[in-house]
């Protein structure tokens, strides 16, 4: 993969979106959540981990990887005193990306529940976090981030009714229409037959088929 498409230079200039924390809120967040090592390669959290939870890197990096599109790529790295997380952690949708550590990480790991009762105990935390999600949303937006995949024909109801639902739930995706040869080719081989249209795809993982709404 190349480098990271938002750039170390970027993310230093960004600071609402990736703020620094300071040492007594890492303290707080080793209260209240859990400590791990991370080794190199090994993923914090994946694409499609419903819920998805946030770390906070004490020490190293880590890099967060885009699977949406036909290639993986690298969204943007970053490193100590940084925490993870997008939109999802708030909406308890799965995640839309892929976390993986570029060095041996320790990170204290903390779920929704946690968060929040850090949030409580130490309010300038809060007043980091949640426009950091906010902001990243719009960077993902910015830099062609394709979020969910969505298989279906135009001219299918079914395929219209879920790509309404995620439009009005805010949830970032793309569709292809399979009445195009190369769309249907693709979403051919995302499992084994039969296939039940619209597929919902994150990755080339097959999340949903033909779902109820």
């Amino acid at each position: 993969m190349a480098g990271a498409v938002i750039s170390k230079a970027e993310v230093e200039r960004e600071k609402t979106a990736f703020p620094k924390l300071e040492p007594f809120e890492i303290e707080l967040a080793k209260e209240c959540g859990h400590s791990h090592v991370y080794e190199v390669g090994e993923c914090l959290y994946r694409a499609g981990d419903q819920p998805v939870d946030c770390f906070v890197i004490v020490s190293g990096g880590v890099e967060v990887i885009d699977p949406s599109g036909d290639q993986d790529r690298v969204l943007v790295e970053y490193g100590a005193a940084g925490f993870t997380g997008e939109i999802s952690v708030l909406t308890l949708r799965p995640s839309m990306a892929t976390c993986r550590a570029l060095t041996r990480v320790e990170a204290v790991r903390l779920t929704a529940g946690e968060m929040r009762r850090l949030m409580v105990r130490c309010s300038s935390l809060g007043e980091k976090w949640i426009p950091a999600l906010l902001r990243r949303r719009l960077l993902m937006e910015r830099v062609g981030f394709e979020g969910l995949r969505v298989f279906g024909e135009r001219s299918d109801r079914a395929t219209l009714q879920v790509r309404e639902f995620l439009h009005r739930n805010g949830v970032l995706h793309h569709w292809l229409d399979t009445a195009e040869p190369a769309n249907a080719q693709v979403a051919a081989g995302l499992g084994p037959p039969p296939l039940h249209y619209p597929l919902v795809t994150c990755s080339r993982h097959i999340l949903l088929q033909n779902p109820p709404l």
